[in-house]
């Protein structure tokens, strides 16, 4: 559907980001949101997506800390869904001392929202290495085939300042088989 490998980042906190994107009506986007976003990025990592196309390291979004005061940092996805069910997230990451995070999907704009993961547990070690985490969200209905859908991580639950990135960040599922009738 839908992958965001970050390959240059400027100013991620007020640009929205492009997507390679596969059958997916419109223009998928990310936004970084509050806190202390590094606009330059920090460097990426390289992998291979569900299609078997690999994907050579280059930039990651991130924030330098994830924590303040106000809003605490937030990633934010639009996508159409239209024509797709069986969705998964995956995504690369990297954390100074985060252990979970919350995942959560709006339908109507980010005026109401849907617990996907609550408390989602990720790895830490400093800010060292990067980790890969994949979520399988078939089991919310609601987020397939729908014309836009807005994914939000949130609640990055650390002990105090943490940096925290995200790299190659790939939505993909199934396409939907209409059998004429």
């Amino acid at each position: 559907m839908a992958i965001w490998d970050f390959a240059t980042v400027s100013n991620a906190s007020t640009t929205a980001i492009v997507a390679t994107t596969d059958a997916v009506i419109g223009t998928p986007t990310v936004k970084q949101l509050y806190q202390d976003i590094d606009n330059n990025g920090k460097g990426g990592t390289a992998y291979t997506d569900v299609n078997s196309v690999a994907h050579s390291a280059g930039s990651a979004i991130a924030w330098d800390d994830i924590k303040g005061s106000g809003m605490d940092a937030e990633l934010h996805f639009s996508i159409s869904t239209t024509g797709w069910e069986n969705i998964f997230l995956r995504f690369n990451y990297k954390s100074e001392s985060s252990t979970t995070f919350d995942l959560r999907y709006s339908t109507d704009d980010g005026a109401s929202w849907v617990l996907v993961l609550d408390d989602e547990p990720v790895n830490s070690d400093g800010f060292n290495s990067w980790f890969s985490k994949v979520n399988n969200l078939s089991s919310h209905s609601g987020v397939e085939n729908q014309q836009s859908v807005l994914f939000k991580i949130s609640e990055l639950d650390n002990t105090g300042n943490d940096k925290f990135a995200f790299d190659n960040i790939e939505f993909y599922g199934s396409q939907i088989v209409l059998i004429p009738g």
